[in-house]
């Protein structure tokens, strides 16, 4: 691992050294900031749903969280072979703007289609400043360095989780909901100012064809496909047709499909293969990242296999409750959209956890504790979710919660 001697004249002097100056935290602020607004547009549409569908006169609301979540995932990994190619600021803050945009849409539109197509756009920003963000981070600290300041990402991505249904129930409650998606202009205006004047990363060299070549567009199809055949799957399936419907099993079927071919043709076909770029992103310092691959072995070992598979469970088991409760506060227990958010912030649990837990693999050097600990609390949590009724006490519902957010903490 390279020391801060190591680093670009272009980035700052002190991003690697243990002392951070000034430019750093404010780097890392405006990091910070931009995962905010990502992550809470995700949370807070959950508390806001009932009054979008009403105010739109539509029953199909489902696709206003479902576009957003799936063109921030389908598209994540293109975002971060662009911003190899052309550079971490350029990327970051045409993600900022997309953003943006995509709020403005969703705060003046009318009807479902331009809500459906806002919400688009929105999550294309936010795979960008999901991804672009992690870059950079591994671009101004060192491996050794990097998971605490990730744990601090994570963070900022648990709060927004939970104060993001408080914020949109309050909105609801006054009748501004727009005002959820237009208070993210100024937001995301000091992010980009930010970015534009403090962050001075380097700029990959070469001509535009070499860059566009060394994207993996086939895999990206294969991954920007899959999924988002899988989502229509999920989204449609119980509430327009049946399970056993060949509308669901088909896209359902082909989405799985799509993954299997896409793995095996970043195993053994891909020159530039997604999967490797992403490691490489995140793992070595900026001077040895060009014209390296990383062994499949590498992501298909039993520990690899391991941390992506709960990596994946706990955030379905993360946005299941965080939409989930909302709903259940609302319909079940006569609550108003801002009282709803006020219940959920029981979820809050999660980030002193997170931060007991990584405080722990620090001290100790050891992680497999804490991840047994947190598995058996979510499963025991669950099993006391499961139970929650119509008749269930309110209490008991928001202690299951508090519970819950502890696990996945």
């Amino acid at each position: 691992m390279s020391d801060s001697s190591d680093v670009p004249a272009n980035i700052p002097t002190n991003s690697r050294s243990s002392k951070k100056g000034t430019v750093f935290w404010v780097i890392f602020i405006t990091l910070n900031l931009a995962l905010f607004l990502a992550a809470l547009e995700l949370s807070a549409i959950s508390t806001v749903l009932p009054t979008i569908a009403n105010a739109l006169n539509t029953t199909d609301f489902v696709w206003i969280g479902s576009a957003y979540a799936l063109a921030s995932t389908a598209f994540l990994p293109l975002c971060g072979g662009l911003a190899e190619v052309f550079g971490r600021r350029p990327a970051l803050l045409v993600s900022i703007a997309l953003f943006a945009v995509g709020s403005a849409v969703c705060g003046a539109s009318n009807n479902i289609a331009a809500m459906i197509s806002g919400r688009t756009i929105q999550g294309l920003g936010a795979s960008g400043i999901q991804s672009v963000s992690n870059i950079i981070l591994a671009d101004l600290v060192s491996l050794e360095e990097r998971g605490v300041y990730a744990t601090v990402f994570g963070l900022t991505w648990a709060i927004s989780n939970i104060v993001g249904p408080l914020i949109g129930g309050a909105l609801a409650s006054g009748g501004a909901w727009r005002w959820l998606f237009y208070l993210n202009l100024p937001l995301a205006g000091i992010a980009a100012l930010s970015t534009l004047f403090f962050m001075r990363l380097p700029t990959p060299e070469g001509r535009f064809s070499e860059k566009i070549m060394r994207l993996d567009w086939i895999g990206n199809a294969l991954v920007m496909g899959s999924t988002t055949s899988i989502t229509i799957a999920l989204t449609w399936a119980g509430v327009r047709y049946p399970w056993d419907s060949y509308h669901i099993l088909v896209p359902l079927i082909v989405g799985v499909v799509g993954l299997l071919m896409f793995m095996a043709y970043e195993a053994k076909v891909a020159r530039y293969p997604l999967v490797s770029e992403i490691l490489i992103l995140f793992t070595l310092p900026t001077d040895e990242k060009n014209h390296l691959q990383v062994p499949w072995s590498v992501l298909s070992n039993r520990t690899s296999l391991s941390g992506y598979l709960q990596t994946f469970i706990a955030g379905v088991f993360a946005i299941c409750v965080v939409y989930y409760m909302p709903v259940y506060f609302q319909a079940c227990k006569g609550a108003s959209a801002w009282r709803s958010g006020i219940y959920s912030l029981a979820f809050i649990t999660s980030a002193p956890a997170a931060m007991i837990a990584g405080t722990f693999v620090k001290v100790t050097g050891r992680y497999r504790p804490q991840m047994w600990f947190g598995w058996i609390v979510t499963l025991i949590s669950l099993g006391l979710l499961s139970s929650v009724s119509f008749e269930t006490n309110l209490g008991k519902a928001i202690g299951f919660l508090v519970l819950m957010g502890v696990g996945i903490g």
